[in-house]
């Protein structure tokens, strides 16, 4: 019997794209929260120098 969905070889990607790709998520996940941070900051800051 042959399965019906056929899983393509990723022989074109490294290994080493394996262990970078977790790292690129947390490292952008991280970045994007400190950008919200200093965003939301940034808006509070305003407020006060408007008072």
């Amino acid at each position: 019997m042959q399965p019906f969905i056929t899983v393509p070889k990723m022989d074109w990607i490294p290994t080493e794209f394996y262990f970078i790709l977790p790292i690129l998520i947390f490292v952008l996940a991280f970045a994007f929260n400190i950008y919200k941070h200093y965003s939301n900051n940034k808006k509070g800051n305003e407020k006060l120098s408007k008072k």
